[in-house]
């Protein structure tokens, strides 16, 4: 599944614990280089959960749809 998290500008200082707590799956995190919407303060909200981080350093946000990203999900989904 896809978990869409709500925000407004930024998710600095918002808290998905809640929401990450939910999900009993491993956790695909799609994070752009240049992304000031997921920081380490909501990657740490992920705390112990089996998580694959993937980073796209040069990318800004949102990830782009293209085939890296497509590649990243798909060896995500087999594993």
């Amino acid at each position: 599944g896809h978990l869409d998290l709500p925000y407004e500008a930024t998710l600095s200082g918002a808290d998905f614990s809640a929401s990450f707590r939910a999900v009993s799956e491993p956790i695909l995190v799609m994070k752009a280089g240049q992304s000031e919407m997921v920081d380490d303060s909501a990657l740490a909200q992920l705390g112990e959960r089996q998580i694959r981080l993937q980073q796209f350093p040069a990318a800004l946000h949102p990830v782009p749809y293209d085939e890296a990203s497509c590649r990243v999900i798909k060896e995500f989904l087999q594993a």
